[in-house]
Formats: structure tokens, C-alpha cells, sequence
């Protein structure tokens, strides 16, 4: 039986053949794959520890960034899917979008802190922010504030994933009325990749 065709198990493939290449670059930091794979998987357990489950959306809301990478890899080796929030979007439509596919577990940067309690107010049912780029330094009412898990990665546990499986949901403008979520899986997110490898030779 083949290994499922799986957006991180492209990383975990690449880990193992080319550990020491570098997988990502962010201005004056970068991450080979192996760390690249490695720090995923310690917020993944993190992401476990809190109660993300495999099919649970989880909120990405920072700028891009090594982290936002992180995060992504993170997201799917817990099982569960990501839900992209823009940054430069008004703080009612990431409580809208928080609220619509129900997001109880956010990973965030200390640059977004001052929307949380603007997010919160729009009935966002968020429970745990996960920081990952500082320490905490902000309270809310009713959420705990996670500092990212330096690692290693002893609490990941493995998943079983299937490549029907949702691997992310993208939100449309909304300029006809509230924003829909269209809900891509492993395989829609893999032919666009797979293409772009074979036409750009990457």
C-alpha cells in the first residue's frame, strides 16, 4: 500500500533526503529542512497538548514570515486544517471568518496582539492563542496565552491523515455579502504543487 500523498509528508520526504538544505529563508534567518520539520512537529504537540484534533481548524493570523511556514507545517502534522488570516483585515471579518468555521486554537504574532480583544468582541470562540514569534504579555478574559514550545518535539504524536482529508480553508472577498470558505484537501492543494515542480523545475 503507497504513503498517502500528503502536503507535510512532501516536507518529512525532503527532511530525510536533504536534511541540511536549506528549506527557507526569512531577510537574515533561515531554517534547513530537517529544523524546518523539526519545529513544526514541537507545535504540533503543542497544538495536541491544547486539544486540536485531526479535522479541528486552526487560525494562522500573522504576517508571512518563517513562522507562518512553521505554523502551516504545524497545522497539518496535527491532523488538523488551517484557516489563513489576513493581517491587513478588519478585526470583524477574522471574527466573522474565526466564528464561521469555528476556531478555538490560534496561532499568532505579538504584531496582531492588539486585535485579539477586537477578533474576541465578534464572537470569535477562540479559547487558546499560541505566540509564536515572543512571550506573552497580553491577558484575555476566557483565553490562555500560549509562549511557542522551544522543543523538542517529545509531545508530537503522529497523525493518520488521508489525502481526502481537509488540509486548508481559504475565505473569498466577500464583497457580495459575508466571506464564503472554500475548503481545499491534500489533493487539491498537491495537483497545483505537483504542476508548478514539473513546469518550474523546482
Amino acid at each position: 500500500m503507497s504513503r498517502p500523498n500528503l502536503v507535510h509528508a512532501h516536507l518529512q520526504r525532503s527532511a530525510r533526503d536533504h536534511p541540511d538544505q536549506v528549506a527557507l529563508v526569512d531577510r537574515d534567518r533561515s531554517l534547513t529542512y530537517s529544523e524546518l520539520l523539526e519545529r513544526a512537529q514541537v507545535i504540533a504537540g503543542q497544538l495536541q497538548s491544547v486539544g486540536v484534533e485531526p479535522g479541528d481548524r486552526v487560525g494562522i493570523y500573522m504576517a508571512k514570515s518563517l513562522e507562518a511556514v512553521v505554523s502551516i507545517y504545524a497545522v497539518l502534522l496535527s491532523g488538523a486544517a488551517y484557516v489563513p488570516l489576513d493581517p491587513s483585515a478588519p478585526p470583524s471579518r477574522i471574527g466573522y471568518i474565526a466564528g464561521n468555521c469555528g476556531i478555538k486554537v490560534l496561532l499568532s504574532g505579538r504584531t496582531k496582539a492588539r486585535s485579539w480583544q477586537q477578533v474576541l468582541a465578534e464572537g470569535a470562540p477562540i479559547a487558546h492563542i499560541i505566540l509564536m514569534d515572543a512571550d506573552p504579555t497580553t491577558e484575555l478574559d476566557g483565553v490562555t496565552i500560549h509562549p511557542a514550545s522551544p522543543g523538542p518535539p517529545t509531545d508530537y504524536v503522529p497523525v493518520v491523515v488521508s489525502e481526502d482529508d481537509l488540509a486548508f480553508i481559504l475565505y473569498t472577498s466577500g464583497s457580495t455579502g459575508d466571506p464564503k470558505g472554500v475548503m481545499l484537501s491534500h489533493t487539491n492543494c498537491l495537483g497545483f504543487v505537483d504542476w508548478a515542480v514539473r513546469e518550474f523545475k523546482v
